[in-house]
């Protein structure tokens, strides 16, 4: 639907009978969310959130479309299941603080087919005395929930890096870059080579992005240890099999450049 938008092809259809859109996988950039609501005013607009071995975790009906830049929740737990937001050793986090959310509900999976390693790895047993537990499933996901419980995606665990001596957040810096005006889409990866950071960014069609204005605008906005080292205009992404952007295949193609 963002595609169609930005390329003008949803003027050449009637989209009057659609009154419901849900998304979910990844964060949608405010700015292409806010647009695309603006296009469809008669529509309603739902943030839904979940692995698949939990099913779905929660959602958020937006009540209007966002500011540019706006964090957008994906809502608080469903009542039929517990959810636990906890730091690298598995304690609890206070209200607003980042951390892994951790699920336990009646539609989680009992483990991964023939991979007792992964099932393993995937849970955490909180103990209740004696050998009573209560089994919660690592989602991976690293969120920040507020002290009414809503809950907002801050990225996947796996993409917080150490870089000479910092911790980044690279989704952190994707929203900085993917906010700015002509920028449709990007990725920032690690050339662990090089010990830099690297931004991959898709204009938008007809756009050709000022590299200099963007590295300034990653100044304002992060902590200097957070600002790429470079910049690269990529006309069209790796895609994985489930159309996320293959990040991997980005560091492959940053280091196979020399």
């Amino acid at each position: 639907m963002t595609q169609m938008l930005h390329r003008g092809a949803m003027e050449k259809y009637d989209l009057t009978a659609l009154r419901w859109m849900i998304f979910g996988g990844e964060n949608f950039p405010a700015k292409h969310l806010r647009a695309l609501m603006q296009a469809l005013p008669q529509a309603r607009f739902a943030n839904a959130f979940g692995p698949a071995e939990t099913h779905q975790i929660s959602s958020y009906t937006l009540p209007g479309p966002p500011e540019d830049g706006a964090a957008i929740p994906v809502g608080k737990p469903w009542r039929t299941l517990e959810a636990m937001v906890v730091d690298a050793k598995d304690h609890p986090v206070t209200p607003g603080e980042a951390g892994e959310l951790l699920v336990r509900s009646p539609s989680c999976m009992l483990g991964y087919w023939d991979d007792p390693v992964r099932t393993d790895h995937a849970f955490f047993r909180r103990p209740l005395g004696g050998t009573l537990s209560q089994v919660f499933y690592r989602t991976g996901d690293l969120v920040r929930q507020d002290p009414d419980g809503m809950m907002y995606f801050l990225g996947r665990v796996g993409r917080q890096i150490k870089l000479r001596g910092f911790r980044i957040e690279l989704d952190e810096v994707e929203a900085v870059l993917v906010a700015a005006p002509g920028v449709q889409d990007c990725a920032v990866v690690c050339d662990d080579t090089r010990q830099h950071l690297v931004g991959f960014l898709r204009p938008d069609a007809g756009q050709t992005p000022d590299l200099a204005r963007l590295k300034a605008r990653c100044r304002d906005h992060l902590p200097p240890y957070a600002v790429p080292s470079e910049l690269r205009v990529i006309r069209a992404f790796p895609r994985t099999g489930s159309a996320k952007i293959d990040r991997a295949a980005l560091v492959r193609l940053e280091l196979d450049k020399d």
